[in-house]
């Protein structure tokens, strides 16, 4: 456990419950409140860091390629970090590209609608996210998802390029030139054939009722299970390598679960002995984020002479 003190010059009240802290060449500034993620953001250049607090924060317009990190995303309870940071409202990311710097979104939960302008080399990792929207003549270009809850779909009208690792991500409806992805060890959820996709030990399911989704001749599946919606046999006979099964029955998952499997599904055959889905391959899924939190912290009730406010922050390290 780390501990910081820190004394800033402030007129916030002392009653805050959400704090966000902005690093930027090694130097901290503090920012509190509902408003704290705006206003570090706006104070912040490319490369910095924002770290936030448990707690919910409004999301605002990203546009610099900066680090956000949270406390987690909530999607179970565990001994340390039970709250999660939520951004709170739409949002959108419209962010020039930077040889040098690219977005980064780690212990984060949103869950309305996120509208993409332009993004490239962007990394969300153990984010719950709601809908991914790429709109008009943008582009999300070489996105990264990993250890994520996609709950809603991301969807786009022009070109998008990603990777998903050990992740559960819906898919929308897509024209077959818009979408590349890379999928391992990921639950895939689509109403539409997904096309363009290299999936490797994943779970697929149809959604709906249609008889005619499948993996287009382009997809190259490896390992995979499909279940749900769809043709009879939805992997393109050219393409498939090793032993992709069909399901007939919806009993995948342990109830109660995060996608955790039945026993008859974790003894199915992938391409490196563990198991399909997210808890497979040499990233099984795990929702504590990779990176140091702000856990706690206090505010002293009132100013010194001198007009300065005492912060106690106490950051929880990585557990070996």
């Amino acid at each position: 456990m780390l501990t910081l003190i820190a004394a800033v010059l402030t007129q916030v009240s002392a009653q805050t419950s959400q704090l966000a802290t902005l690093l930027h060449d090694g130097n901290l500034s503090i920012f509190y409140g509902a408003g704290a993620l705006k206003d570090a953001h706006e104070a912040a250049v490319a490369g910095d860091v924002i770290t936030l607090s448990a707690g919910q924060f409004n999301a605002c317009t990203l546009t610099k390629p900066v680090t956000i990190r949270g406390a987690g995303m909530g999607l179970t309870e565990s001994d340390n970090f039970a709250v999660p940071t939520v951004l709170t409202g739409d949002f959108s990311i419209t962010i020039p590209e930077d040889a040098e710097h690219y977005l980064v979104l780690e212990g984060i939960q949103h869950n309305t609608s996120i509208q993409i302008s332009n993004v490239y080399n962007p990394q969300f990792i153990k984010c719950i996210l709601g809908k991914l929207s790429i709109i008009g003549n943008s582009t999300m270009k070489d996105a990264k998802f990993i250890h994520c809850d996609i709950r809603n779909q991301i969807s786009a009208s022009n070109n998008i390029t990603f990777s998903s690792t050990n992740s559960h991500i819906v898919i929308g409806s897509f024209s077959t030139s818009y979408l590349t992805a890379n999928y391992q060890n990921c639950i895939i959820e689509t109403p539409s054939t997904l096309y363009h996709s290299l999936l490797n030990n994943c779970i697929i399911k149809g959604l709906g009722s249609s008889t005619s989704i499948k993996l287009n001749g382009n997809c190259t599946p490896f390992y995979c299970v499909w279940y749900g919606a769809g043709v009879k046999q939805p992997f393109p006979y050219e393409t498939a390598k090793g032993t992709n099964t069909r399901l007939d029955h919806e009993n995948v998952f342990k109830e109660g679960t995060f996608y955790e499997l039945t026993d008859e599904i974790k003894a199915l055959k992938t391409s490196d002995g563990t198991q399909v889905g997210i808890y497979g391959g040499n990233m099984p899924f795990e929702q504590t984020t990779t990176v140091p939190q702000i856990s706690k912290f206090s505010v002293a009730p009132k100013t010194s002479a001198d007009g300065k406010l005492s912060i106690d922050i106490e950051v929880e390290g990585i557990k070996q």
